[in-house]
């Protein structure tokens, strides 16, 4: 269903056919703040699609199937490596990320044992 991108047209007989897509859209964004809609009717047979806009948002939502994509020209891929999806929208930093160290391995370092005896005494 839909618009293609030579024109042709592949639309809804009425406006309540489209109400499995609202409810889907409802799920993914439950506030409705992040997506507009509105439906279009075709000037000859009358039928109708439905026009979704997705405004950009700082989160990452996963899609029903539980993956999670991102919009390539006009193409939607999924991404693999979600963290640098997260990393890019500012989301997380290498920073703020949890390592797989055992404590004592990072606290017995030589390197925080130099920092002690050559910052802690003095400050």
């Amino acid at each position: 269903m839909g618009i293609e991108y030579d024109g042709a047209w592949d639309g809804f007989g009425k406006i309540e056919d489209c109400n499995g897509h609202l409810r889907a859209m409802e799920m993914l964004f439950p506030y409705g703040s992040e997506f507009d809609y509105e439906f279009l009717r075709h000037p000859a047979d009358g039928t109708v699609v439905l026009q979704v806009t997705i405004q950009k948002s700082r989160g990452v939502k996963a899609m029903t199937d539980g993956k999670v994509y991102v919009r390539r020209g006009a193409q939607s891929l999924p991404v693999d490596a979600l963290y640098d999806l997260r990393r890019k929208k500012g989301l997380t930093s290498h920073e703020t990320a949890t390592l797989r160290y055992d404590t004592t391995e990072i606290t017995n370092s030589m390197t925080v044992i130099d920092f002690m005896l050559s910052v802690v005494p003095d400050s």
